[in-house]
């Protein structure tokens, strides 16, 4: 089976042209975080923008959420799975079995 490669997801806490951040940084998925409910303009754009449609469902392209929806839980972004399409993290190499045991914070040259 090919993995897929790895694709970007970019997230937005200031208000400006998201649409042309996603572009600029060739993220699939794109998510401006607001304080306020999004404006008529900015709901067209978003939806305008189309949607990424990877292997496990279809997810909009730009989403808009307010930080009072996800804190309260009303709102969540939109993305594949984690469990999914967990290859696009780099895991940590296991440590060696036969590697010498780390000194302890609290231990002192002084004894």
């Amino acid at each position: 089976m090919v993995k897929p490669k790895p694709k970007a997801l970019l997230l937005q806490l200031k208000a400006g042209d998201v649409h042309g951040v996603l572009d600029r940084e060739k993220a699939e998925i794109g998510a401006l975080i607001t304080l306020r409910d999004p404006t008529q303009p900015m709901r067209k754009e978003a939806a305008d923008a189309g949607f990424y449609q990877p292997p496990w469902g279809q997810h909009p392209h730009m989403q808009l959420l307010t930080v009072e929806g996800l804190l309260n839980g009303t709102e969540r972004l939109s993305c594949p799975p984690l469990r999914q399409v967990d290859a696009t993290f780099k895991r940590a190499p296991r440590a060696s079995q036969n590697a010498p045991d780390a000194a302890s914070l609290f231990d002192s040259d002084d004894e």
